[in-house]
């Protein structure tokens, strides 16, 4: 007999529930740590798609902010006014210094040699030489030196081809980054559908299968014990259940065996005592048919 035929002999109805439930608890365990783990994944990938945005949005914003200097400086140095193409540019620079800024943030944040960071601090490199070329126009404005304003206004322009070049740039591997974390975040979507949904499933069909072997047992062997039952009771005190099993239809049969022979036993001797009697009662019989024989021949 094999070891796995004598576990199952072997195995109670308890121990095979209880190795059902630490087997479906450690699968639901197993699940849980899945889920949880691409929840933490998709967590991760959903603030790395909003730095994306951000940047996103901040690098379109910073090209929009060099296109209005381009176009400020071109509409005041036409109108010639020194005050207001002072204060006009001027208002466009320090909108532009601020978003140089927060890309140097940015790039501040990212990792030494990551081809993100180097682009951004590109763009911000050209941001600088755009803000440098106008703070020149301004000071050239303010002395109403025009022709000089001119010439800076078309240095402007080529600096400004540079950065939306560069910008650009910027734009589209950002727009690769975010399509990549975009990727992972369905993956991670996916396989915390999928793999806890497969260990469920195994749960359920297993925890199927469990209930219906232990209760097809319990139908088969219940019914041995029933008909050896009702034998017994129609007097056959000879009936005898296999044992089969080790587990508790096992003992009941043991238990069952048990009080079939005590009973048998005791039908045994109750038949010999009542045999006993009717022998003494024939003799008693015969003693007293005997004596009132002799009575009557002796009277």
């Amino acid at each position: 007999m094999s070891s796995l035929d004598t576990l199952r002999r072997r195995a109670t109805l308890r121990l095979r529930l209880t190795v059902g439930l630490v087997v479906a608890g450690l699968l639901v365990f197993v699940a849980g740590i899945l889920f949880f783990r691409q929840l933490a994944v998709l967590d991760r990938v959903i603030r790395e798609l909003r730095v994306e945005d951000d940047r996103l949005t901040l690098a379109l914003d910073a090209a929009h902010r060099a296109t209005d200097l381009v176009v400020v400086v071109q509409e005041k140095t036409a109108e010639r006014i020194p005050a207001l193409f002072a204060r006009e540019v001027g208002a466009a620079v320090r909108a532009l210094e601020a978003r140089r800024d927060e890309l140097r943030v940015q790039a501040a944040s990212l990792p030494e040699g990551d081809p993100l960071r180097d682009r951004i601090e590109e763009v911000a490199v050209q941001l600088q030489n755009l803000i440098n070329v106008a703070e020149g126009t301004i000071r050239h404005a303010e002395d109403e030196n025009w022709p000089a304003v001119g010439m800076r206004s078309r240095l402007l322009l080529a600096n400004h081809n540079e950065v939306e070049w560069e910008i650009y740039q910027l734009v589209a591997l950002s727009r690769d980054r975010r399509s990549a974390a975009e990727a992972q975040a369905a993956g991670a979507m996916q396989r915390m559908i999928t793999g806890p949904s497969v260990l469920l499933v195994i749960v359920l069909v297993a925890g199927a299968l469990m209930i219906a072997v232990n209760v097809r047992t319990v139908i088969r062997e219940a019914g041995r014990l029933s008909q050896s039952a009702r034998r017994l009771a129609a007097g056959r005190f000879d009936e005898r259940i296999p044992v089969i099993r080790e587990d508790e239809f096992g003992q009941l049969a043991r238990s069952f065996n048990r009080m079939a022979a005590e009973l048998e036993a005791l039908y045994a001797g109750l038949e010999r005592r009542v045999a006993e009697r009717t022998a003494d009662l024939e003799r008693r019989s015969l003693q007293l048919e005997a004596a009132a024989q002799v009575a009557r021949e002796a009277a």
